[in-house]
């Protein structure tokens, strides 16, 4: 019965954390996501809404596709804010394998509006 107990105990402790990456020699990985020329919308906004956050550390590289739909993603937040001149590329850095997708975000101008009413009835 102790010997059931143990076993079961190795199994549980030595199956309950998550298993980290470590590169061998040749592997490529995304390491990192960095924003840069963001002034409006903080990184801490912009970065948790990418899906290229979930391949962070995983031993996955770059997809071409999720770069490329994040890039649209950081398009379509400052669109919502009004920055109809935005513009963002990507591209990815990569140093001994380790690969970091940078946005470069061209804010432009904020959108404005002014509305002047006239003629109002008098009271």
């Amino acid at each position: 019965m102790l010997r059931l107990l143990v076993v079961g105990l190795v199994c549980v402790l030595g199956c309950g954390g998550k298993a980290r990456f470590q590169p061998g020699p040749g592997a490529v990985w995304l390491a990192g996501i960095r924003v840069a020329g963001n002034r409006a919308i903080d990184d801490d906004e912009l970065i948790p809404k990418l899906a290229l956050t979930r391949d962070v550390g995983t031993g996955r590289a770059v997809d071409p596709h999720q770069l490329a739909l994040d890039t649209g993603r950081i398009e379509s937040l400052y669109l919502r804010r009004g920055y109809f001149g935005v513009a963002v590329k990507a591209r990815v850095d990569e140093k001994r394998g380790a690969q970091t997708a940078v946005f470069e975000v061209t804010e432009g101008k904020r959108a404005t509006m002014e509305v002047v009413i006239k003629g109002l009835p008098p009271e």
